[in-house]
């Protein structure tokens, strides 16, 4: 297809009216072709004399690209607050860098929130339950601190204030800031018992549509991780007792994660990830990578996908129900893998894992038994000598128990760690 876009805008409105848009916004409506927007938007620009044709974005929004593409000349796209804050902008500079479109910037909704209820905003973490899952936050709460939370239909006041409270965070102040800049804007304190008593009436909080909340966290804690080293006993576990079970145990767990090393966009394998521990943990201190979990285990799987929800990773922890090697072939390449199970398939497994990963990228095995340590290291035998670093360690781990009283150091079963990192001389 032609594209016969001349001049690619997008004005950011801002909050309210449009006096806050500079002389450059103003000039790219009057002189537009075709305008893209939401009624609202429409509704706030009716003062700017314009010629243009207005269009509402199409429905789904997955179809949007396909109608920018059938519009000739100068196109102007409207976007609410700041639109390359959480905003439509991300997606035109995806899809239409080759037009070089002319960003317009204006004040965010959750700058303009901060404002109204006096709270600075240099320190606020900004977190998005708009069109994903509200669990997903999880993966970002932690006390005393302050967020902003773009929001929808399933993320209400009401359903926000249930998930602080299951999570700790019970004397956490919420303020509903609605319509923010209109002729209906809204402010609105709650705390979290007067938001779960307001569901525990089955009484509909009316809110509108357009608003943000900001969340002051408070509370006793304690459900959810704030440092390294998640307690085994808050995983979901297939053991008879919490914490037991097959789960990657948190010192293993740790000196594991040291060796990956996870960075920014990295792609991540975790294989045989068993009830999740490694690979939630992984997602949830590297939230700007991606980590595959692999696993086959029919009575495992249930613990693993409850795990992705309950630490709020599902952004970033995509489960993959299957058998490596063969569940390894439709994956992204990866920088970081993780063989923590194999099912009896490690030499497949290491082969394939080897063949796959990037240059520079780390591949780390964990041995418990003496004929997976003896594959493992007949592995690096096959593999020439100046296509890898290596680090080996071994830990052994015992925790503290009673018996009669008295205290003793139970011995955990020794871990064999292998780490593996590939050069750019292998082929």
């Amino acid at each position: 297809m032609t594209v016969q876009i001349q001049a690619l805008h997008m004005v950011s409105l801002g909050v309210g009216d449009t006096l806050s848009l500079p002389a450059s916004a103003l000039r790219a409506i009057e002189h537009a072709d075709v305008l893209l927007g939401a009624e609202h938007h429409f509704d706030t620009i009716k003062g700017i004399p314009t010629q243009a044709e207005q269009h509402l974005y199409a429905s789904p929004f997955s179809t949007v690209k396909d109608q920018l593409l059938s519009f000739s000349g100068n196109v102007v796209i409207l976007a609410s607050g700041d639109g390359l804050f959480f905003g439509i902008g991300q997606w035109m500079g995806k899809h239409f860098s080759e037009l070089t479109p002319v960003f317009h910037p204006n004040v965010s909704s959750i700058q303009a929130a901060c404002h109204l209820i006096g709270k600075p905003w240099q320190h606020l973490t900004v977190l998005s339950a708009h069109g994903r899952p509200l669990a997903n936050i999880c993966s970002e709460l932690q006390n005393n601190q302050l967020y902003g939370v773009f929001t929808d239909q399933q993320s209400q006041p009401q359903d926000i204030a249930a998930l602080l409270d299951r999570n700790g965070f019970e004397d956490s102040s919420l303020w509903v800031c609605e319509a923010i800049g209109t002729p209906q804007q809204h402010v609105t304190q709650y705390s979290v018992a007067q938001l779960c008593d307001i569901s525990a009436q089955e009484t509909a909080l009316s809110v509108n549509p357009l608003h943000v909340t900001i969340i002051e966290t408070a509370g006793r804690g304690n459900k959810l991780p704030e440092f390294p080293g998640i307690p085994d006993t808050w995983f979901s576990t297939d053991g008879e007792s919490k914490g037991s079970g097959l789960l990657t145990k948190r010192e293993v767990r740790i000196n594991i994660l040291s060796l990956l090393q996870p960075t920014a966009n990295d792609v991540g394998w975790d294989i045989g990830a068993g009830c999740g521990g490694v690979a939630v943990e992984w997602a949830r201190w590297n939230a700007k990578g991606s980590v595959y979990a692999v696993e086959y285990h029919e009575k495992r799987l249930p613990h693993l996908r409850e795990n992705q929800q309950r630490f709020g990773v599902g952004n970033n922890l995509r489960i993959i129900e299957g058998k490596a090697p063969d569940a390894l072939h439709d994956l992204p390449p990866p920088n970081k893998i993780f063989v923590g199970g194999s099912g009896g398939s490690l030499d497949a497994i290491l082969a394939t894992c080897w063949d796959q990963l990037l240059a520079n990228g780390t591949l780390v095995i964990a041995c418990v038994t003496e004929n997976n340590k003896a594959r493992s290291l007949r592995f690096l035998e096959t593999l020439s000598a100046d296509s890898y670093s290596v680090q080996v360690s071994q830990l052994s781990v015992s925790r503290g128990d009673s018996i009669a009283n008295q205290l003793i150091l139970r011995p955990l079963l020794p871990v064999l760690l292998i780490a593996l990192t590939k050069t750019d001389r292998s082929s």
